[in-house]
């Protein structure tokens, strides 16, 4: 049952299907005016001589196609905060021997507010490289001073790919609780707090792993789940051709701009549903009694 879990709580949540409705309509609203946009100018961003006009249309353009994916990573983040501060409800199996109690996890989804799951998903960016600093310096470090390293502790070739590939290993577990940290704090540089993702990872290793290896595996599952619809559709080879349309006129009704289409479509709709499926592991790693 935990491995269902986290597929079917949202259906039991009130509004649910009001917020993934409007999650759905930011997107087909943003993405249709900006395809309107795109074929009113006849796929040229410097359609007029006007530097200034040129440049706003691209601005456009570019808020217009990011909007959707900020609004449902930022709605991720705030809902993410809401399964960690969860409630709990204990459900007695129905032959009560005094020892054997199952919980229920009560999650209520964040009061939508479309500005702020923007902003939120803007915040998020600039968190996930402030996170990624720390990784890359120190593997810079490590590549900088690998000769020095193999000398000391006397390594062949193979054992240092052996090594490099461990310590990556290592610091990418910490990942999930720093991530789980940021949508607590609601800060970006709470991403940076490594003492508290290693409390966790101690504290908490069965969920932590567990929830972790569920992440990994069912993202692995949804680009698999794409590709099966794309090519069920007949538009897999289309997307994954190199031949792609040298002109707009080429471009418009071509196969590869179906495909395209389609994939953005399909892939939108499977990664709003997945926003909750991924909310609820990462905000289980830990009981709400962290929060």
């Amino acid at each position: 049952m935990f491995l269902l879990e986290p597929f079917i709580w949202m259906f039991s949540v009130k509004n649910f299907k009001r917020h993934f409705l409007y999650l759905l309509l930011v997107g087909i609203i943003c993405w249709a005016i900006s395809f309107i946009i795109f074929n009113f100018i006849g796929g040229d961003f410097f359609f007029t001589s006007n530097l200034i006009l040129n440049i706003l249309f691209i601005l456009l353009e570019i808020i217009l196609f990011l909007t959707p994916i900020l609004c449902i990573t930022g709605y991720f983040w705030c809902l993410t905060d809401n399964a960690i501060r969860r409630d709990t409800d204990v459900l007695l199996n129905r032959v009560y021997d005094g020892k054997t109690s199952n919980l229920k996890n009560i999650i209520m989804l964040p009061d939508w507010n479309l500005f702020r799951f923007i902003w939120r998903g803007i915040a998020s960016v600039f968190a996930s490289i402030i996170m990624y600093i720390p990784f890359v310096l120190l593997m810079i470090l490590v590549l900088i001073n690998l000769s020095v390293i193999a000398s000391f502790w006397n390594l062949n070739n193979a054992q240092i790919t052996i090594a490099i590939g461990i310590l990556m290993f290592m610091l990418a577990l910490l990942i999930p609780g720093l991530l789980w940290n940021y949508a607590r704090r609601d800060s970006v540089l709470a991403v940076l707090n490594f003492p508290k993702a290693i409390y966790l990872m101690e504290s908490y290793p069965k969920k932590y792993f567990l929830n972790t290896f569920l992440i990994v595996l069912f993202s692995l599952a949804r680009s698999f789940i794409i590709r099966i619809i794309l090519f069920a559709l007949g538009l897999g080879a289309a997307v994954t051709s190199t031949a792609v349309p040298n002109s707009y006129a080429e471009l418009i009704g071509s196969q590869f701009m179906i495909a395209c289409v389609v994939c953005l479509i399909v892939g939108f709709i499977i990664d709003t549903y997945w926003i909750f499926v991924n909310a609820y592991l990462l905000g289980t790693i830990a009981p709400p009694s962290e929060y």
